[in-house]
């Protein structure tokens, strides 16, 4: 007779932002911002990176430069809205996204579709916005904490 382990998810989970340079030339000058560690999977390639929660993007993007990294395929021409207006984008989708808190997920996501801006450079990480991980979690950010909470719905 085997026995089950069953772990249940934690009902809220508290991260504390995560430093990002952002000077390219001189001395390192750093930003707390509210970002995890994102780990994704698209077929047999796998890529961990930091992800900004931003809950003024209703879409998730990710980085041009993850294409080719992930080997994304079946790109559909788009665009996206931004404070800045219109602009062109691919859509894709991704086969996991993990939310990683001390090399730990505490969230997965399957089947995720994300926006790609075509313009290299355009944006530097990861943003995780309403149609992913809100869905998930109401999140609370502590600025002056520098740390955000996520509840889980």
């Amino acid at each position: 007779m085997s026995s089950m382990t069953w772990q249940k998810k934690p009902k809220s989970i508290t991260c504390k932002y995560l430093a990002y340079r952002f000077s390219l030339e001189g001395p390192p000058k750093y930003i707390r911002l509210p970002m995890v560690h994102v780990y994704l999977k698209s077929g047999d390639k796998e890529f961990t990176t930091i992800g900004l929660v931003d809950s003024g993007s209703t879409a998730t993007f990710l980085p041009c430069e993850l294409v080719e990294i992930l080997e994304l395929s079946n790109l559909q021409d788009s665009s996206a809205r931004g404070a800045g207006g219109v602009f062109p984008t691919w859509l894709a989708k991704v086969d996991v996204l993990k939310l990683i808190k001390h090399k730990e997920p505490f969230d997965t996501f399957q089947n995720v579709r994300v926006h790609i801006p075509k313009q290299t450079g355009a944006i530097p990480y990861v943003v995780l916005g309403r149609d992913t991980i809100f869905t998930h979690f109401d999140i609370t950010f502590y600025e002056n904490k520098r740390k955000m909470t996520f509840i889980r719905l």
